[in-house]
């Protein structure tokens, strides 16, 4: 039975889903909002140029209020989160990408959470907030559940994108506020990584939530060469003196690792050998990432027949 829009309080919370094309998916993230047992304020829909428009169902409709808001042709994952940023009226954001959707509970133990570190926070402190996930494969078998580090130095930063996917952070875009604070619309592939980057050199910090938010279908991305152009686009974006050569060599170093693994899903194992050799070079190391990183906990399925 749904939630009636009277009986379901709210948060003051705006949630931004980027979409393009996946309807199916997208009625899957909406429902799931929609089962909250707290409400986000505002949920804004960025129809990033879909083939045919977004239709939004009556019950959605009528539970969420959703804005949507068209792209006329696909600007991009980084373009559309900007667009849903300027677009809400809240200064608490979210992000819900539309092949994920939300557990239960989810907003409201993120917000309670939340609100409680804010009380308890130093008034010139910068943070942003980012939940735990689940991982699974698009047959429906959950591998993960991905619990990040805590993030507080630049080097951090330069050194990975530990805590994505953009759908479990939180933040106050009153600290986004600045041109060079939104996500760059140059970048189809590690726009977060870029982006979080760039609120770090700002002395914004990273806090764990304790709570587990979200459910991510992993995708096996193999675009070789959207991925090489965003890579060369970062470095050259964040070469000295933008950032120190030492820092250099840990963002050269991660991406490396992330072209990677693009050629090992294209099957392209000697260029993924490669690739990890040249990251190895750059920052010699005992593991694979040297980012904060995340810890993981096998888990099991993770049904979704609720939200159909």
């Amino acid at each position: 039975m749904s939630r009636s829009i009277v009986s379901t309080p709210r948060a003051p919370i705006t949630v931004i889903i980027p979409v393009f094309g996946r309807p199916d998916t997208l009625r899957r993230a909406l429902r799931s909002l929609r089962l909250q047992s707290l409400l986000p304020d505002e949920v804004i829909v960025v129809d990033d140029g879909s083939p045919d428009p977004i239709d939004v169902e009556a019950d959605i409709v009528a539970a969420l209020s959703p804005v949507v808001v068209r792209h006329e042709t696909n600007r991009g994952v980084a373009a559309a989160r900007n667009t849903g940023i300027r677009t809400a009226s809240n200064d608490w954001i979210t992000f819900l990408d539309s092949d994920d959707w939300l557990l239960p509970d989810s907003i409201e133990q993120r917000w309670n959470e939340l609100s409680l570190l804010q009380a308890l926070a130093q008034p010139e402190r910068k943070e942003i907030y980012g939940s735990g996930w689940i991982e699974r494969r698009d047959s429906g078998q959950a591998i993960y559940l991905n619990w990040p580090n805590a993030g507080v130095s630049l080097a951090d930063f330069a050194s990975g994108c530990w805590m994505s996917p953009g759908s479990c952070i939180v933040l106050n875009k009153k600290i986004i506020t600045a041109p060079n604070r939104f996500q760059d619309v140059a970048l189809r592939r590690y726009e977060d990584f870029d982006w979080l980057l760039s609120l770090a050199r700002e002395g914004i910090r990273f806090t764990p939530l304790r709570s587990a938010g979200i459910v991510v279908e992993r995708t096996e991305y193999r675009n070789i060469d959207e991925a090489a152009a965003s890579r060369n686009i970062i470095i050259e974006k964040w070469k000295p003196p933008a950032l120190s050569r030492k820092l250099m060599r840990r963002l050269r170093a991660y991406l490396a690792i992330e072209i990677a693994a693009v050629n090992y899903r294209r099957g392209e194992l000697i260029s993924m050998v490669l690739g990890i050799m040249y990251s190895y070079i750059l920052v010699p190391r005992l593991s694979l990432h040297f980012s904060p990183g995340r810890r993981r906990v096998h888990i099991v399925a993770v049904p979704e027949k609720s939200l159909k």
